[in-house]
């Protein structure tokens, strides 16, 4: 394990707290057909308009920014990828590909995270 110098990733509104780089490697791209869950061994904390997720199994702490603690409400519940992007395009008023490209990043790092599970493509 190497140590992880990041601090604080502005698209994902993400905050690695840990020093040490625990990642589980994700060998699948997150696609907007993909279906995800929050994972089991998550404990959260909302502070005023974030959240802060502690992964037990990874022993990471992270603090998500107002945008990412919405899309981590979506998760609650089996979410397809691509009715986040709908709800993200149409709450903030944005273009669907620019609001795609940033969701996908930040379920991305989520799921290499251990912080969801990629359940099934949603049938066509």
């Amino acid at each position: 394990m190497t140590s992880d110098p990041r601090s604080f990733d502005w698209r994902t509104g993400v905050v690695d707290v840990n020093a040490l780089e625990r990642k589980l490697k994700l060998s699948v791209v997150i696609e907007p057909d993909f279906v995800l869950v929050r994972a089991d061994n998550i404990v959260q904390a909302e502070l005023e308009d974030r959240t802060v997720l502690f992964s037990m199994r990874a022993g990471l702490c992270f603090e998500l920014n107002p945008v990412a603690s919405k899309i981590w409400r979506l998760l609650a519940v089996r979410c397809p990828v691509s009715r986040v992007i709908e709800s993200l395009a149409r709450d903030y008023a944005a273009e669907t590909d620019v609001v795609q490209r940033d969701v996908r990043g930040f379920l991305q790092e989520l799921a290499e995270n251990g912080l969801v599970r990629v359940l099934r493509a949603e049938p066509q």
